[in-house]
């Protein structure tokens, strides 16, 4: 074993960050890359257009990495002819390398894993990963590109394929014609010149990848992103592009009569393919949960779009997610900033808020559909049924039974403008807390509120007693915070109240027949809100010490 400090190191280029180079940086603690592609230098100069700019390569470097230390090489002349060995004993600082199982180094590639060992390095050669039978690769993304296919994109990256842009002025014509746009100047991509469904600035948009033929002279000199917002509204400074499907390709018209009626029939196939419903998902390392949590909704994914807010997992839950066709997007530090941005990246009307470890029955999303239809400012409590079968469970799912539509219950599908209305979840809580203080808002807004009919499955096999209290524990971190925002509100003493918890919840509007029914679960339940009462109190006597 080769002398040095006990730190994993990962090495290569990274153009994509796609999911197996998601494999490699997993777990390192520090990466080493290069200020610019080896071919650009090995190869005549001769080097693929690139995936992403080195600022953003190394920003996903870190994310995916789970914050490693990165070393950026000048890939010049010099480095290109420094032997192999003279390269390891230089920047390869850790005892442990990882790396592609065909990634070669030094001068002429003369040194490989085996290279290594032979070294006295430890190499984790990691495999290839497949997507629909073919190694994923950057080679095989700049194809899905060249084809359009961005869907294969998003799920080879692990996240939604999206393309940054300075607006810059255009020629007038798009709003002309009634369809205004927004002109992006963009980084040079191997993307199919045509037209695509897009999402930007929290809206639907139709944008066109090209030249503007149609225009003869007046025709961009190279390609442009064009946007047209559906609502007919517009952006400034740089715009972050979502690139959903490939609509056609760009041609030329034979007059701008045409141009303006096939205009107006791609914004139709945008509006016909919007989904009626849209299911917001929150994950950190939820490998075991996430694929059941996503196939609840097989069978419907032409009304329903699923996306995917992950929190930095640092297992398979992005991988997993991409593959099964959800939309997957980055963003923490907590659950209410991955909401927030997944309801405000929603393109239907209505969105579910749903935990990783959930999943809906058929007849629960045939309802929500339903709902969807309805229109209005609206907003509904879905019942939860926890899973399992052990003793635990069954008390747990008879105290939940008491909670539907009370100020403990937490609503979890909107109508998207009560959202955008009420501003979603409050960022300064944490976990726990956001959903009452939702709730208080929503039911201030004036909209309409009930209870599903049907009910949610959540997943607590898992979930052990100690679990459990731990995580009752950190929701008492924002208990302060809420209170304050909301002193003297008839929900939040509710909330806090022994009376209410341990008594009124479960007698209140004739529920105390139930508790008769069923002594010795009420007595169940009543052990498990004194523990969690504890837990409680002694975490806020704590936090009272610490300050």
């Amino acid at each position: 074993m080769r002398d040095g400090p006990e730190r994993r190191v990962a090495i290569g280029f990274f153009d994509g960050v796609h999911v197996g180079h998601q494999r490699i940086l997993r777990g390192v603690d520090e990466v080493v890359t290069f200020s610019r592609h080896p071919l650009s230098v090995v190869a005549g100069g001769e080097c693929p257009p690139l995936l992403m700019s080195l600022d953003e390569r190394l920003e996903a470097i870190r994310r995916f990495s789970g914050g490693a230390e990165v070393k950026v090489l000048e890939f010049d002349d010099a480095l290109a002819a420094l032997p192999a060995r003279d390269f390891a004993e230089r920047y390869l600082s850790g005892k442990t390398v990882r790396c592609g199982r065909d990634w070669r180094f030094g001068r002429g590639g003369e040194g490989n894993a085996d290279f290594l060992r032979k070294l006295g390095w430890n190499v984790e050669g990691v495999d290839d990963v497949e997507f629909k039978g073919e190694k994923v690769s950057s080679s095989r993304i700049r194809r899905a590109l060249s084809e359009g296919d961005v869907g294969a994109v998003s799920a080879m990256m692990a996240r939604v394929f999206t393309v940054k842009g300075a607006s810059r002025a255009g020629k007038g014509e798009g709003a002309a014609l009634g369809f205004a746009t927004l002109n992006l100047a963009v980084r040079g991509i191997p993307l199919r010149r045509g037209v695509y469904e897009v999402f930007a600035c929290g809206r639907s948009a139709v944008a066109n990848y090209g030249v503007a033929p149609t225009m003869g002279e007046r025709a961009w000199k190279e390609p442009v992103l064009e946007v047209h917002f559906l609502d007919g509204g517009g952006a400034e400074g740089e715009v972050e592009v979502e690139f959903l499907r490939f609509i056609r390709d760009e041609r030329t018209f034979d007059g701008m009569d045409a141009l303006k009626a096939q205009l107006a029939e791609d914004c139709r196939e945008v509006e016909r393919s919007r989904p009626l419903l849209s299911v917001v998902i929150t994950t950190k390392n939820e490998e075991e949960n996430i694929a059941n949590c996503i196939s609840s909704f097989d069978g419907f994914r032409d009304r329903v779009e699923v996306i995917v807010v992950d929190n930095a997992s640092t297992d398979l839950t992005k991988p997993i997610a991409a593959a099964a066709g959800a939309r997957v997007f980055d963003r923490g530090p907590e659950r209410s900033a991955q909401r927030n941005l997944g309801w405000r990246s929603a393109r239907a009307g209505v969105v579910a808020v749903l935990d990783a470890d959930m999943q809906m029955p058929r007849e629960t999303v045939e309802e929500m559909l339903e709902c969807a239809k309805k229109g209005g400012d609206r907003a509904w409590w879905i019942p939860e049924v926890r899973t399992g079968g052990t003793w635990r469970v069954k008390v747990r799912n008879f105290e939940r039974s008491f909670y539907d539509g009370t100020c403990i219950d937490a609503l979890r599908l909107f109508s998207k403008g009560v959202l955008e209305r009420t501003g979603g979840y409050d960022e300064g809580l944490l976990a726990g807390p956001e959903d009452w203080e939702l709730d208080i808002r929503v039911l201030a807004s004036g909209a309409e509120c009930s209870v599903l009919k049907g009910h949610l499955l959540h997943n607590e096999k898992s979930l052990t007693y100690a679990k459990m209290l731990s995580k009752k524990a950190y929701y008492t971190k924002s208990f302060a915070a809420y209170k304050a925002k909301w002193p003297g509100h008839p929900a939040v003493r509710r909330q806090f109240s022994p009376w209410y918890r341990f008594v009124g919840v479960f007698v209140e509007r004739g529920k105390w027949r139930k508790v008769l029914r069923h002594p010795i679960l009420f007595t169940g339940v009543l052990f498990e809100r004194l523990s969690v009462g504890l837990v409680y109190l002694f975490a806020g006597l704590k936090r009272k010490e610490q300050s």
